[in-house]
This record gives C-alpha cells, structure tokens and sequence, in this order.
C-alpha cells in the first residue's frame, strides 16, 4: 500500500469503482477516506455514503495536497486518457498519491508479478482488442461498432438458433459492410466507417493511445488533411536478437525494444499504405513524428 500508516485520502471518482476504492481502503488497509472529488460537472450529489462530493476545480480548498492523498478511480470507458490526464493535473497541483494492493494477495512459489505492462505487450502483438481503447467510445465519444476489430467475426454468431437478440441487426450490417471491404467495396463503409488494424511506428517514441493518424501528404483520397483516425493503444515489445536464417538461426543474447500500436483508422486504406502518426511521447508534451505503416491485420487480407 502506498502512503504512510493512517494517512487521509481523498478519491477522485463518484461511480461503482470509486465506491469500490472506498469500500477496500476503508475496510483493507490502515487509511481513512475523507472525501471524493469529480469535475464539477460531473457532480450528481454533493455528498456519497456520508462523505462530501467536492469539485476537482478547487479540490485544493477543500482538501490540501499537504494534508491528504489522492486515488484516482475511474469506470472503464476511456479509461486510460482519463485517469492520465486527472493524475498529471492533481501532480501538478500538488497532491501524493495512494495505491492498494488487497491483504489477502499472494505470489505463487517461483512466480513473479508482471502488471498491466506485459498484458499490453502480450495482446498488442495478438492484436487483441481491450474495451475502453478499442471497443467502447471513439475520442470522440462515438460508438465503436463491433465489427471494427476484425477479431469480432469469430466471436458473433447469426445462427438461427440464437433468436432475434438485441443488436442483431446492427451487427449483420457491420458483417456485411466487412465482407464489402475486404473486396475493395466501399458502398456499405457507413456502417463500419473504421477498422482497428496493427501499426508498427518505424520511427522513435511509442505511439500514445488518442495520437492522431494521418494519410501521406497529398493523398486525394481522404480530403484536406487525410486524418484517418486514432492510436487506440501503444507500447513498446521486447524482442531477441537472432544470428542465421531459417533452420540454422539462433537466438543471440542481444535484446532491443520495438513500437507497436493498434490503431483505429480509416476502412479504405491498406497494407500499403505509408501514415505519419504524431505522439506525444510523454506529460511535458514533448511531440515526435513517427513513420508508421498501416499493416493487414487479422483478415484485413
């Protein structure tokens, strides 16, 4: 646990996983809540299981930075981008912050912990969608069809036997426009106006989740600009050095890092198509411009 024994806490949030920090401190470790802070706007009552509800405008007022610590607990859609953006603020302003880890939590003999990390680098190089980057909310706040990760057509079923369930409908036509796409048919793209395809950024920094994707200068076929849409989730994957080819290769001692990305562009481009994507590689928005190329991913063909 972070944080010094009995020390206050406050908790950004006012939905089910701030309620569900609150219930772990409260009842799991040796901290005291004192408070929950949302943006102002945000604020359905000013008071939560007995505790005040302030705005994150003036936190500070009441709840000094000196005297408290901060937990940031947000639901799942978008995630990361929020709770990024409340963290750098409230460091910004002051504030320490605090961490639980469960009492009854334990590491099996022989096993080491990895964290959210190597989850990332595992499904990144899958290309495995995670809801709150690829499924969910789009940066701006559209729905994001389904179908859009070309991984959904295994795992939705039109079976008769399924019966007329809700959204239906709406996936056949997705189905539909992806079955167009992939021969080069764009008359249904309205329905499935994006994909969610790999990136592997050629540049250096790590493509940021909400960077922006832009077609090649002077492409006609995506208007001013050629904003083909968004990174959806980046790291950077470890990988072995190998010696040889084939069957006579070996694997080296020598290890680099490499960026990959997933990313949810425009439906009409293809593997070869050459994209610039603009990171902000870090919190002191520090901008690099990596060459990127938009690769098939799975049955993009």
């Amino acid at each position: 646990m972070g944080g010094q024994v009995g020390e206050e806490i406050v908790i950004y949030g006012n939905g089910q996983v701030a309620e569900l920090a609150m219930t772990r401190f409260q009842s799991d470790s040796p901290h005291h809540v004192v408070g929950f802070t949302v943006d102002g706007a945000h604020i359905r009552h000013p008071v939560l299981h007995g505790l005040p509800v302030v705005p994150f405008e003036d936190v500070e007022r009441h709840f000094p930075p000196e005297r408290v610590r901060m937990f940031v607990a947000v639901g799942p859609t978008q995630c990361n981008r929020i709770r990024a953006d409340r963290f750098e603020q409230a460091r910004r302003r002051g504030y320490r912050f605090a961490s639980y880890v469960s009492s009854r939590a334990f590491v099996a003999a022989g096993a080491t912990p990895v964290g959210l990390g190597a989850r990332d680098t595992l499904r990144l190089e899958a290309g495995l969608p995670l809801y709150g980057h690829e499924l969910g909310l789009d940066p701006e706040g559209r729905e994001i069809p389904v179908m859009s990760c070309p991984l959904a057509t295994f795992a939705v079923s039109f079976s008769p036997r399924k019966g007329d369930y809700v959204g239906r409908e709406p996936l056949r036509r997705q189905q539909a426009a992806y079955a167009r796409i992939l021969a080069r048919d764009y008359s249904l793209i309205d329905d499935l106006p994006r994909l969610t395809r790999p990136v592997a950024v050629t540049g250096r920094g790590i493509a940021r989740e909400g960077a922006p994707v832009q077609a090649p200068e002077g492409d006609a076929r995506f208007g001013d600009g050629g904003f083909l849409g968004w990174v959806t989730s980046g790291t950077a994957v470890p990988y072995w050095g190998v010696e040889g080819e084939g069957l006579c290769s070996l694997q080296t001692e020598e290890h680099e890092l490499r960026s990959i990305a997933l990313a949810y562009v425009d439906s009409r481009p293809r593997g070869d198509l050459l994209s610039r994507v603009t990171n902000d590689i870090d919190q002191r928005r520090q901008f690099n411009t990596a060459v990127s190329a938009l690769m098939d991913g799975p049955g993009v063909g």
